[in-house]
């Protein structure tokens, strides 16, 4: 069985959130968990979820039997100091605030470049698209930057299930060794 959810102010989910914080969305999940009355299951998490994944399973090493981090980062843009990358997602946070909602979607398309490169027409249509219709670009632009303050490196050695680290090498949205931090983190 999968089950999944979407985030807080994204999709289905309820888009007035006031708060949107790395608790919260830790708080989300055990909200999910709890709803499914699982017990014990198998944790996937993809970008900024990895880290939701790791802080969950040490609240509840009970439930959790294995980790599957995809994608992700220990520390979030903001977080990782490297002030080349603060520039650019700050850009990056104002094009989604000024460009997100727009029916042209030129802004979008940078989004689109960097999680799907090589996409054919069709593809970039679909995912632009996707993008306008599951976030309003208020809401993309204040989850953008609550991604930039994540930071679980603290936390990682504390980790004590099975965990399973995959991460492409050329992914453009989250560098490789962003992936790697987790794989020589968590024992």
């Amino acid at each position: 069985m999968l089950i999944r959810y979407d985030e807080r102010g994204t999709g289905l989910s309820d888009w007035v959130a006031e708060d949107i914080s790395f608790a919260a969305m830790i708080a989300d999940l055990e909200s999910v968990v709890d709803a499914a009355e699982l017990d014990r299951f198998t944790l996937l998490g993809v970008s900024q979820s990895c880290a939701v994944s790791v802080a969950y399973a040490l609240r509840h090493p009970e439930r959790v039997t294995g980790l599957i981090l995809y994608g992700g980062f220990v520390k979030g843009w903001r977080k990782r100091g490297d002030t080349h990358e603060v520039a650019t997602h700050d850009a990056m946070t104002a094009l989604i605030r000024e460009g997100w909602g727009q029916n042209n979607p030129v802004f979008r398309h940078l989004f689109t470049a960097m999680f799907i490169p090589g996409a054919n027409q069709v593809q970039m249509d679909w995912f632009d698209e996707l993008q306008r219709v599951s976030v309003s670009p208020c809401n993309a632009g204040r989850l953008h930057e609550a991604f930039g303050e994540i930071d679980v490196s603290d936390i990682l050695s504390q980790v004590m299930v099975p965990t399973l680290v995959l991460h492409a090498r050329n992914d453009a949205a989250v560098p490789f060794w962003c992936g790697r931090e987790f794989a020589t983190g968590i024992p």
